[in-house]
């Protein structure tokens, strides 16, 4: 089923089962982009597809752009108004832009924030999910920032550093107190002073 039909049958995902389902859309997006400088341009929940065996297949990279190495330039540069409102990063329609990695760390993002809140970021500025702690909801919300210099460079690396962030918000261990317990022998003494 594709993710769309996923959500709405589960509901609100807690967080480390949407990482556990957008880590292997980072890693397909590092083999096209490693292989063929491909940028998808296009990640929505309905081309996220979970199989029976809960393997995550990214579809359809009919608008995916290709850099091409000599120019920097993007080959079959699709229009900008290409992608899905919501998830289309605000420099997608810029005109003559280098495709860049950033396209998709943001459509991600956005996705995640879906994952765990059960529908899109309203606004620039939306509420920080429930489930996040303040630091968690830094790293998510850099990956939809409007600045695209501003989110992290891959996928991969804004799934890592929200695992990262959701370990450093792990309650300490219970704290062990050491007290001086008099000997029994002491304890007796006590007892027979009080006398």
């Amino acid at each position: 089923e594709d993710l769309d039909s996923l959500l709405e049958r589960e509901g609100r995902l807690p967080l480390e089962r949407a990482l556990a389902l957008a880590a292997p859309i980072g890693a397909a997006l590092d083999y096209a982009w490693e292989r063929r400088k491909l940028v998808h341009r296009d990640i929505k929940p309905g081309n996220v597809f979970v199989t029976a065996k809960g393997e995550v297949k990214l579809l359809d990279f009919g608008i995916a752009a290709r850099v091409r190495p000599a120019t920097g330039h993007a080959a079959a540069e699709a229009p900008g108004s290409s992608g899905t409102a919501g998830y289309r990063a605000p420099e997608a329609g810029a005109p003559r832009r280098e495709p860049s990695q950033a396209l998709d760390v943001y459509a991600v993002a956005v996705m995640i924030y879906q994952m765990l809140e059960g529908r899109l970021p309203a606004s620039a500025n939306p509420a920080r999910p429930a489930a996040l702690s303040q630091q968690q909801w830094a790293v998510l919300a850099s990956g939809f920032a409007a600045d695209s210099g501003a989110r992290p460079p891959t996928v991969t690396k804004l799934v890592a550093a929200l695992r990262e962030a959701a370990q450093d918000q792990a309650p300490p261990q219970a704290e062990v107190v050491h007290h001086d317990v008099p000997s029994p022998a002491e304890q007796l003494a006590k007892i027979a002073r009080q006398k």
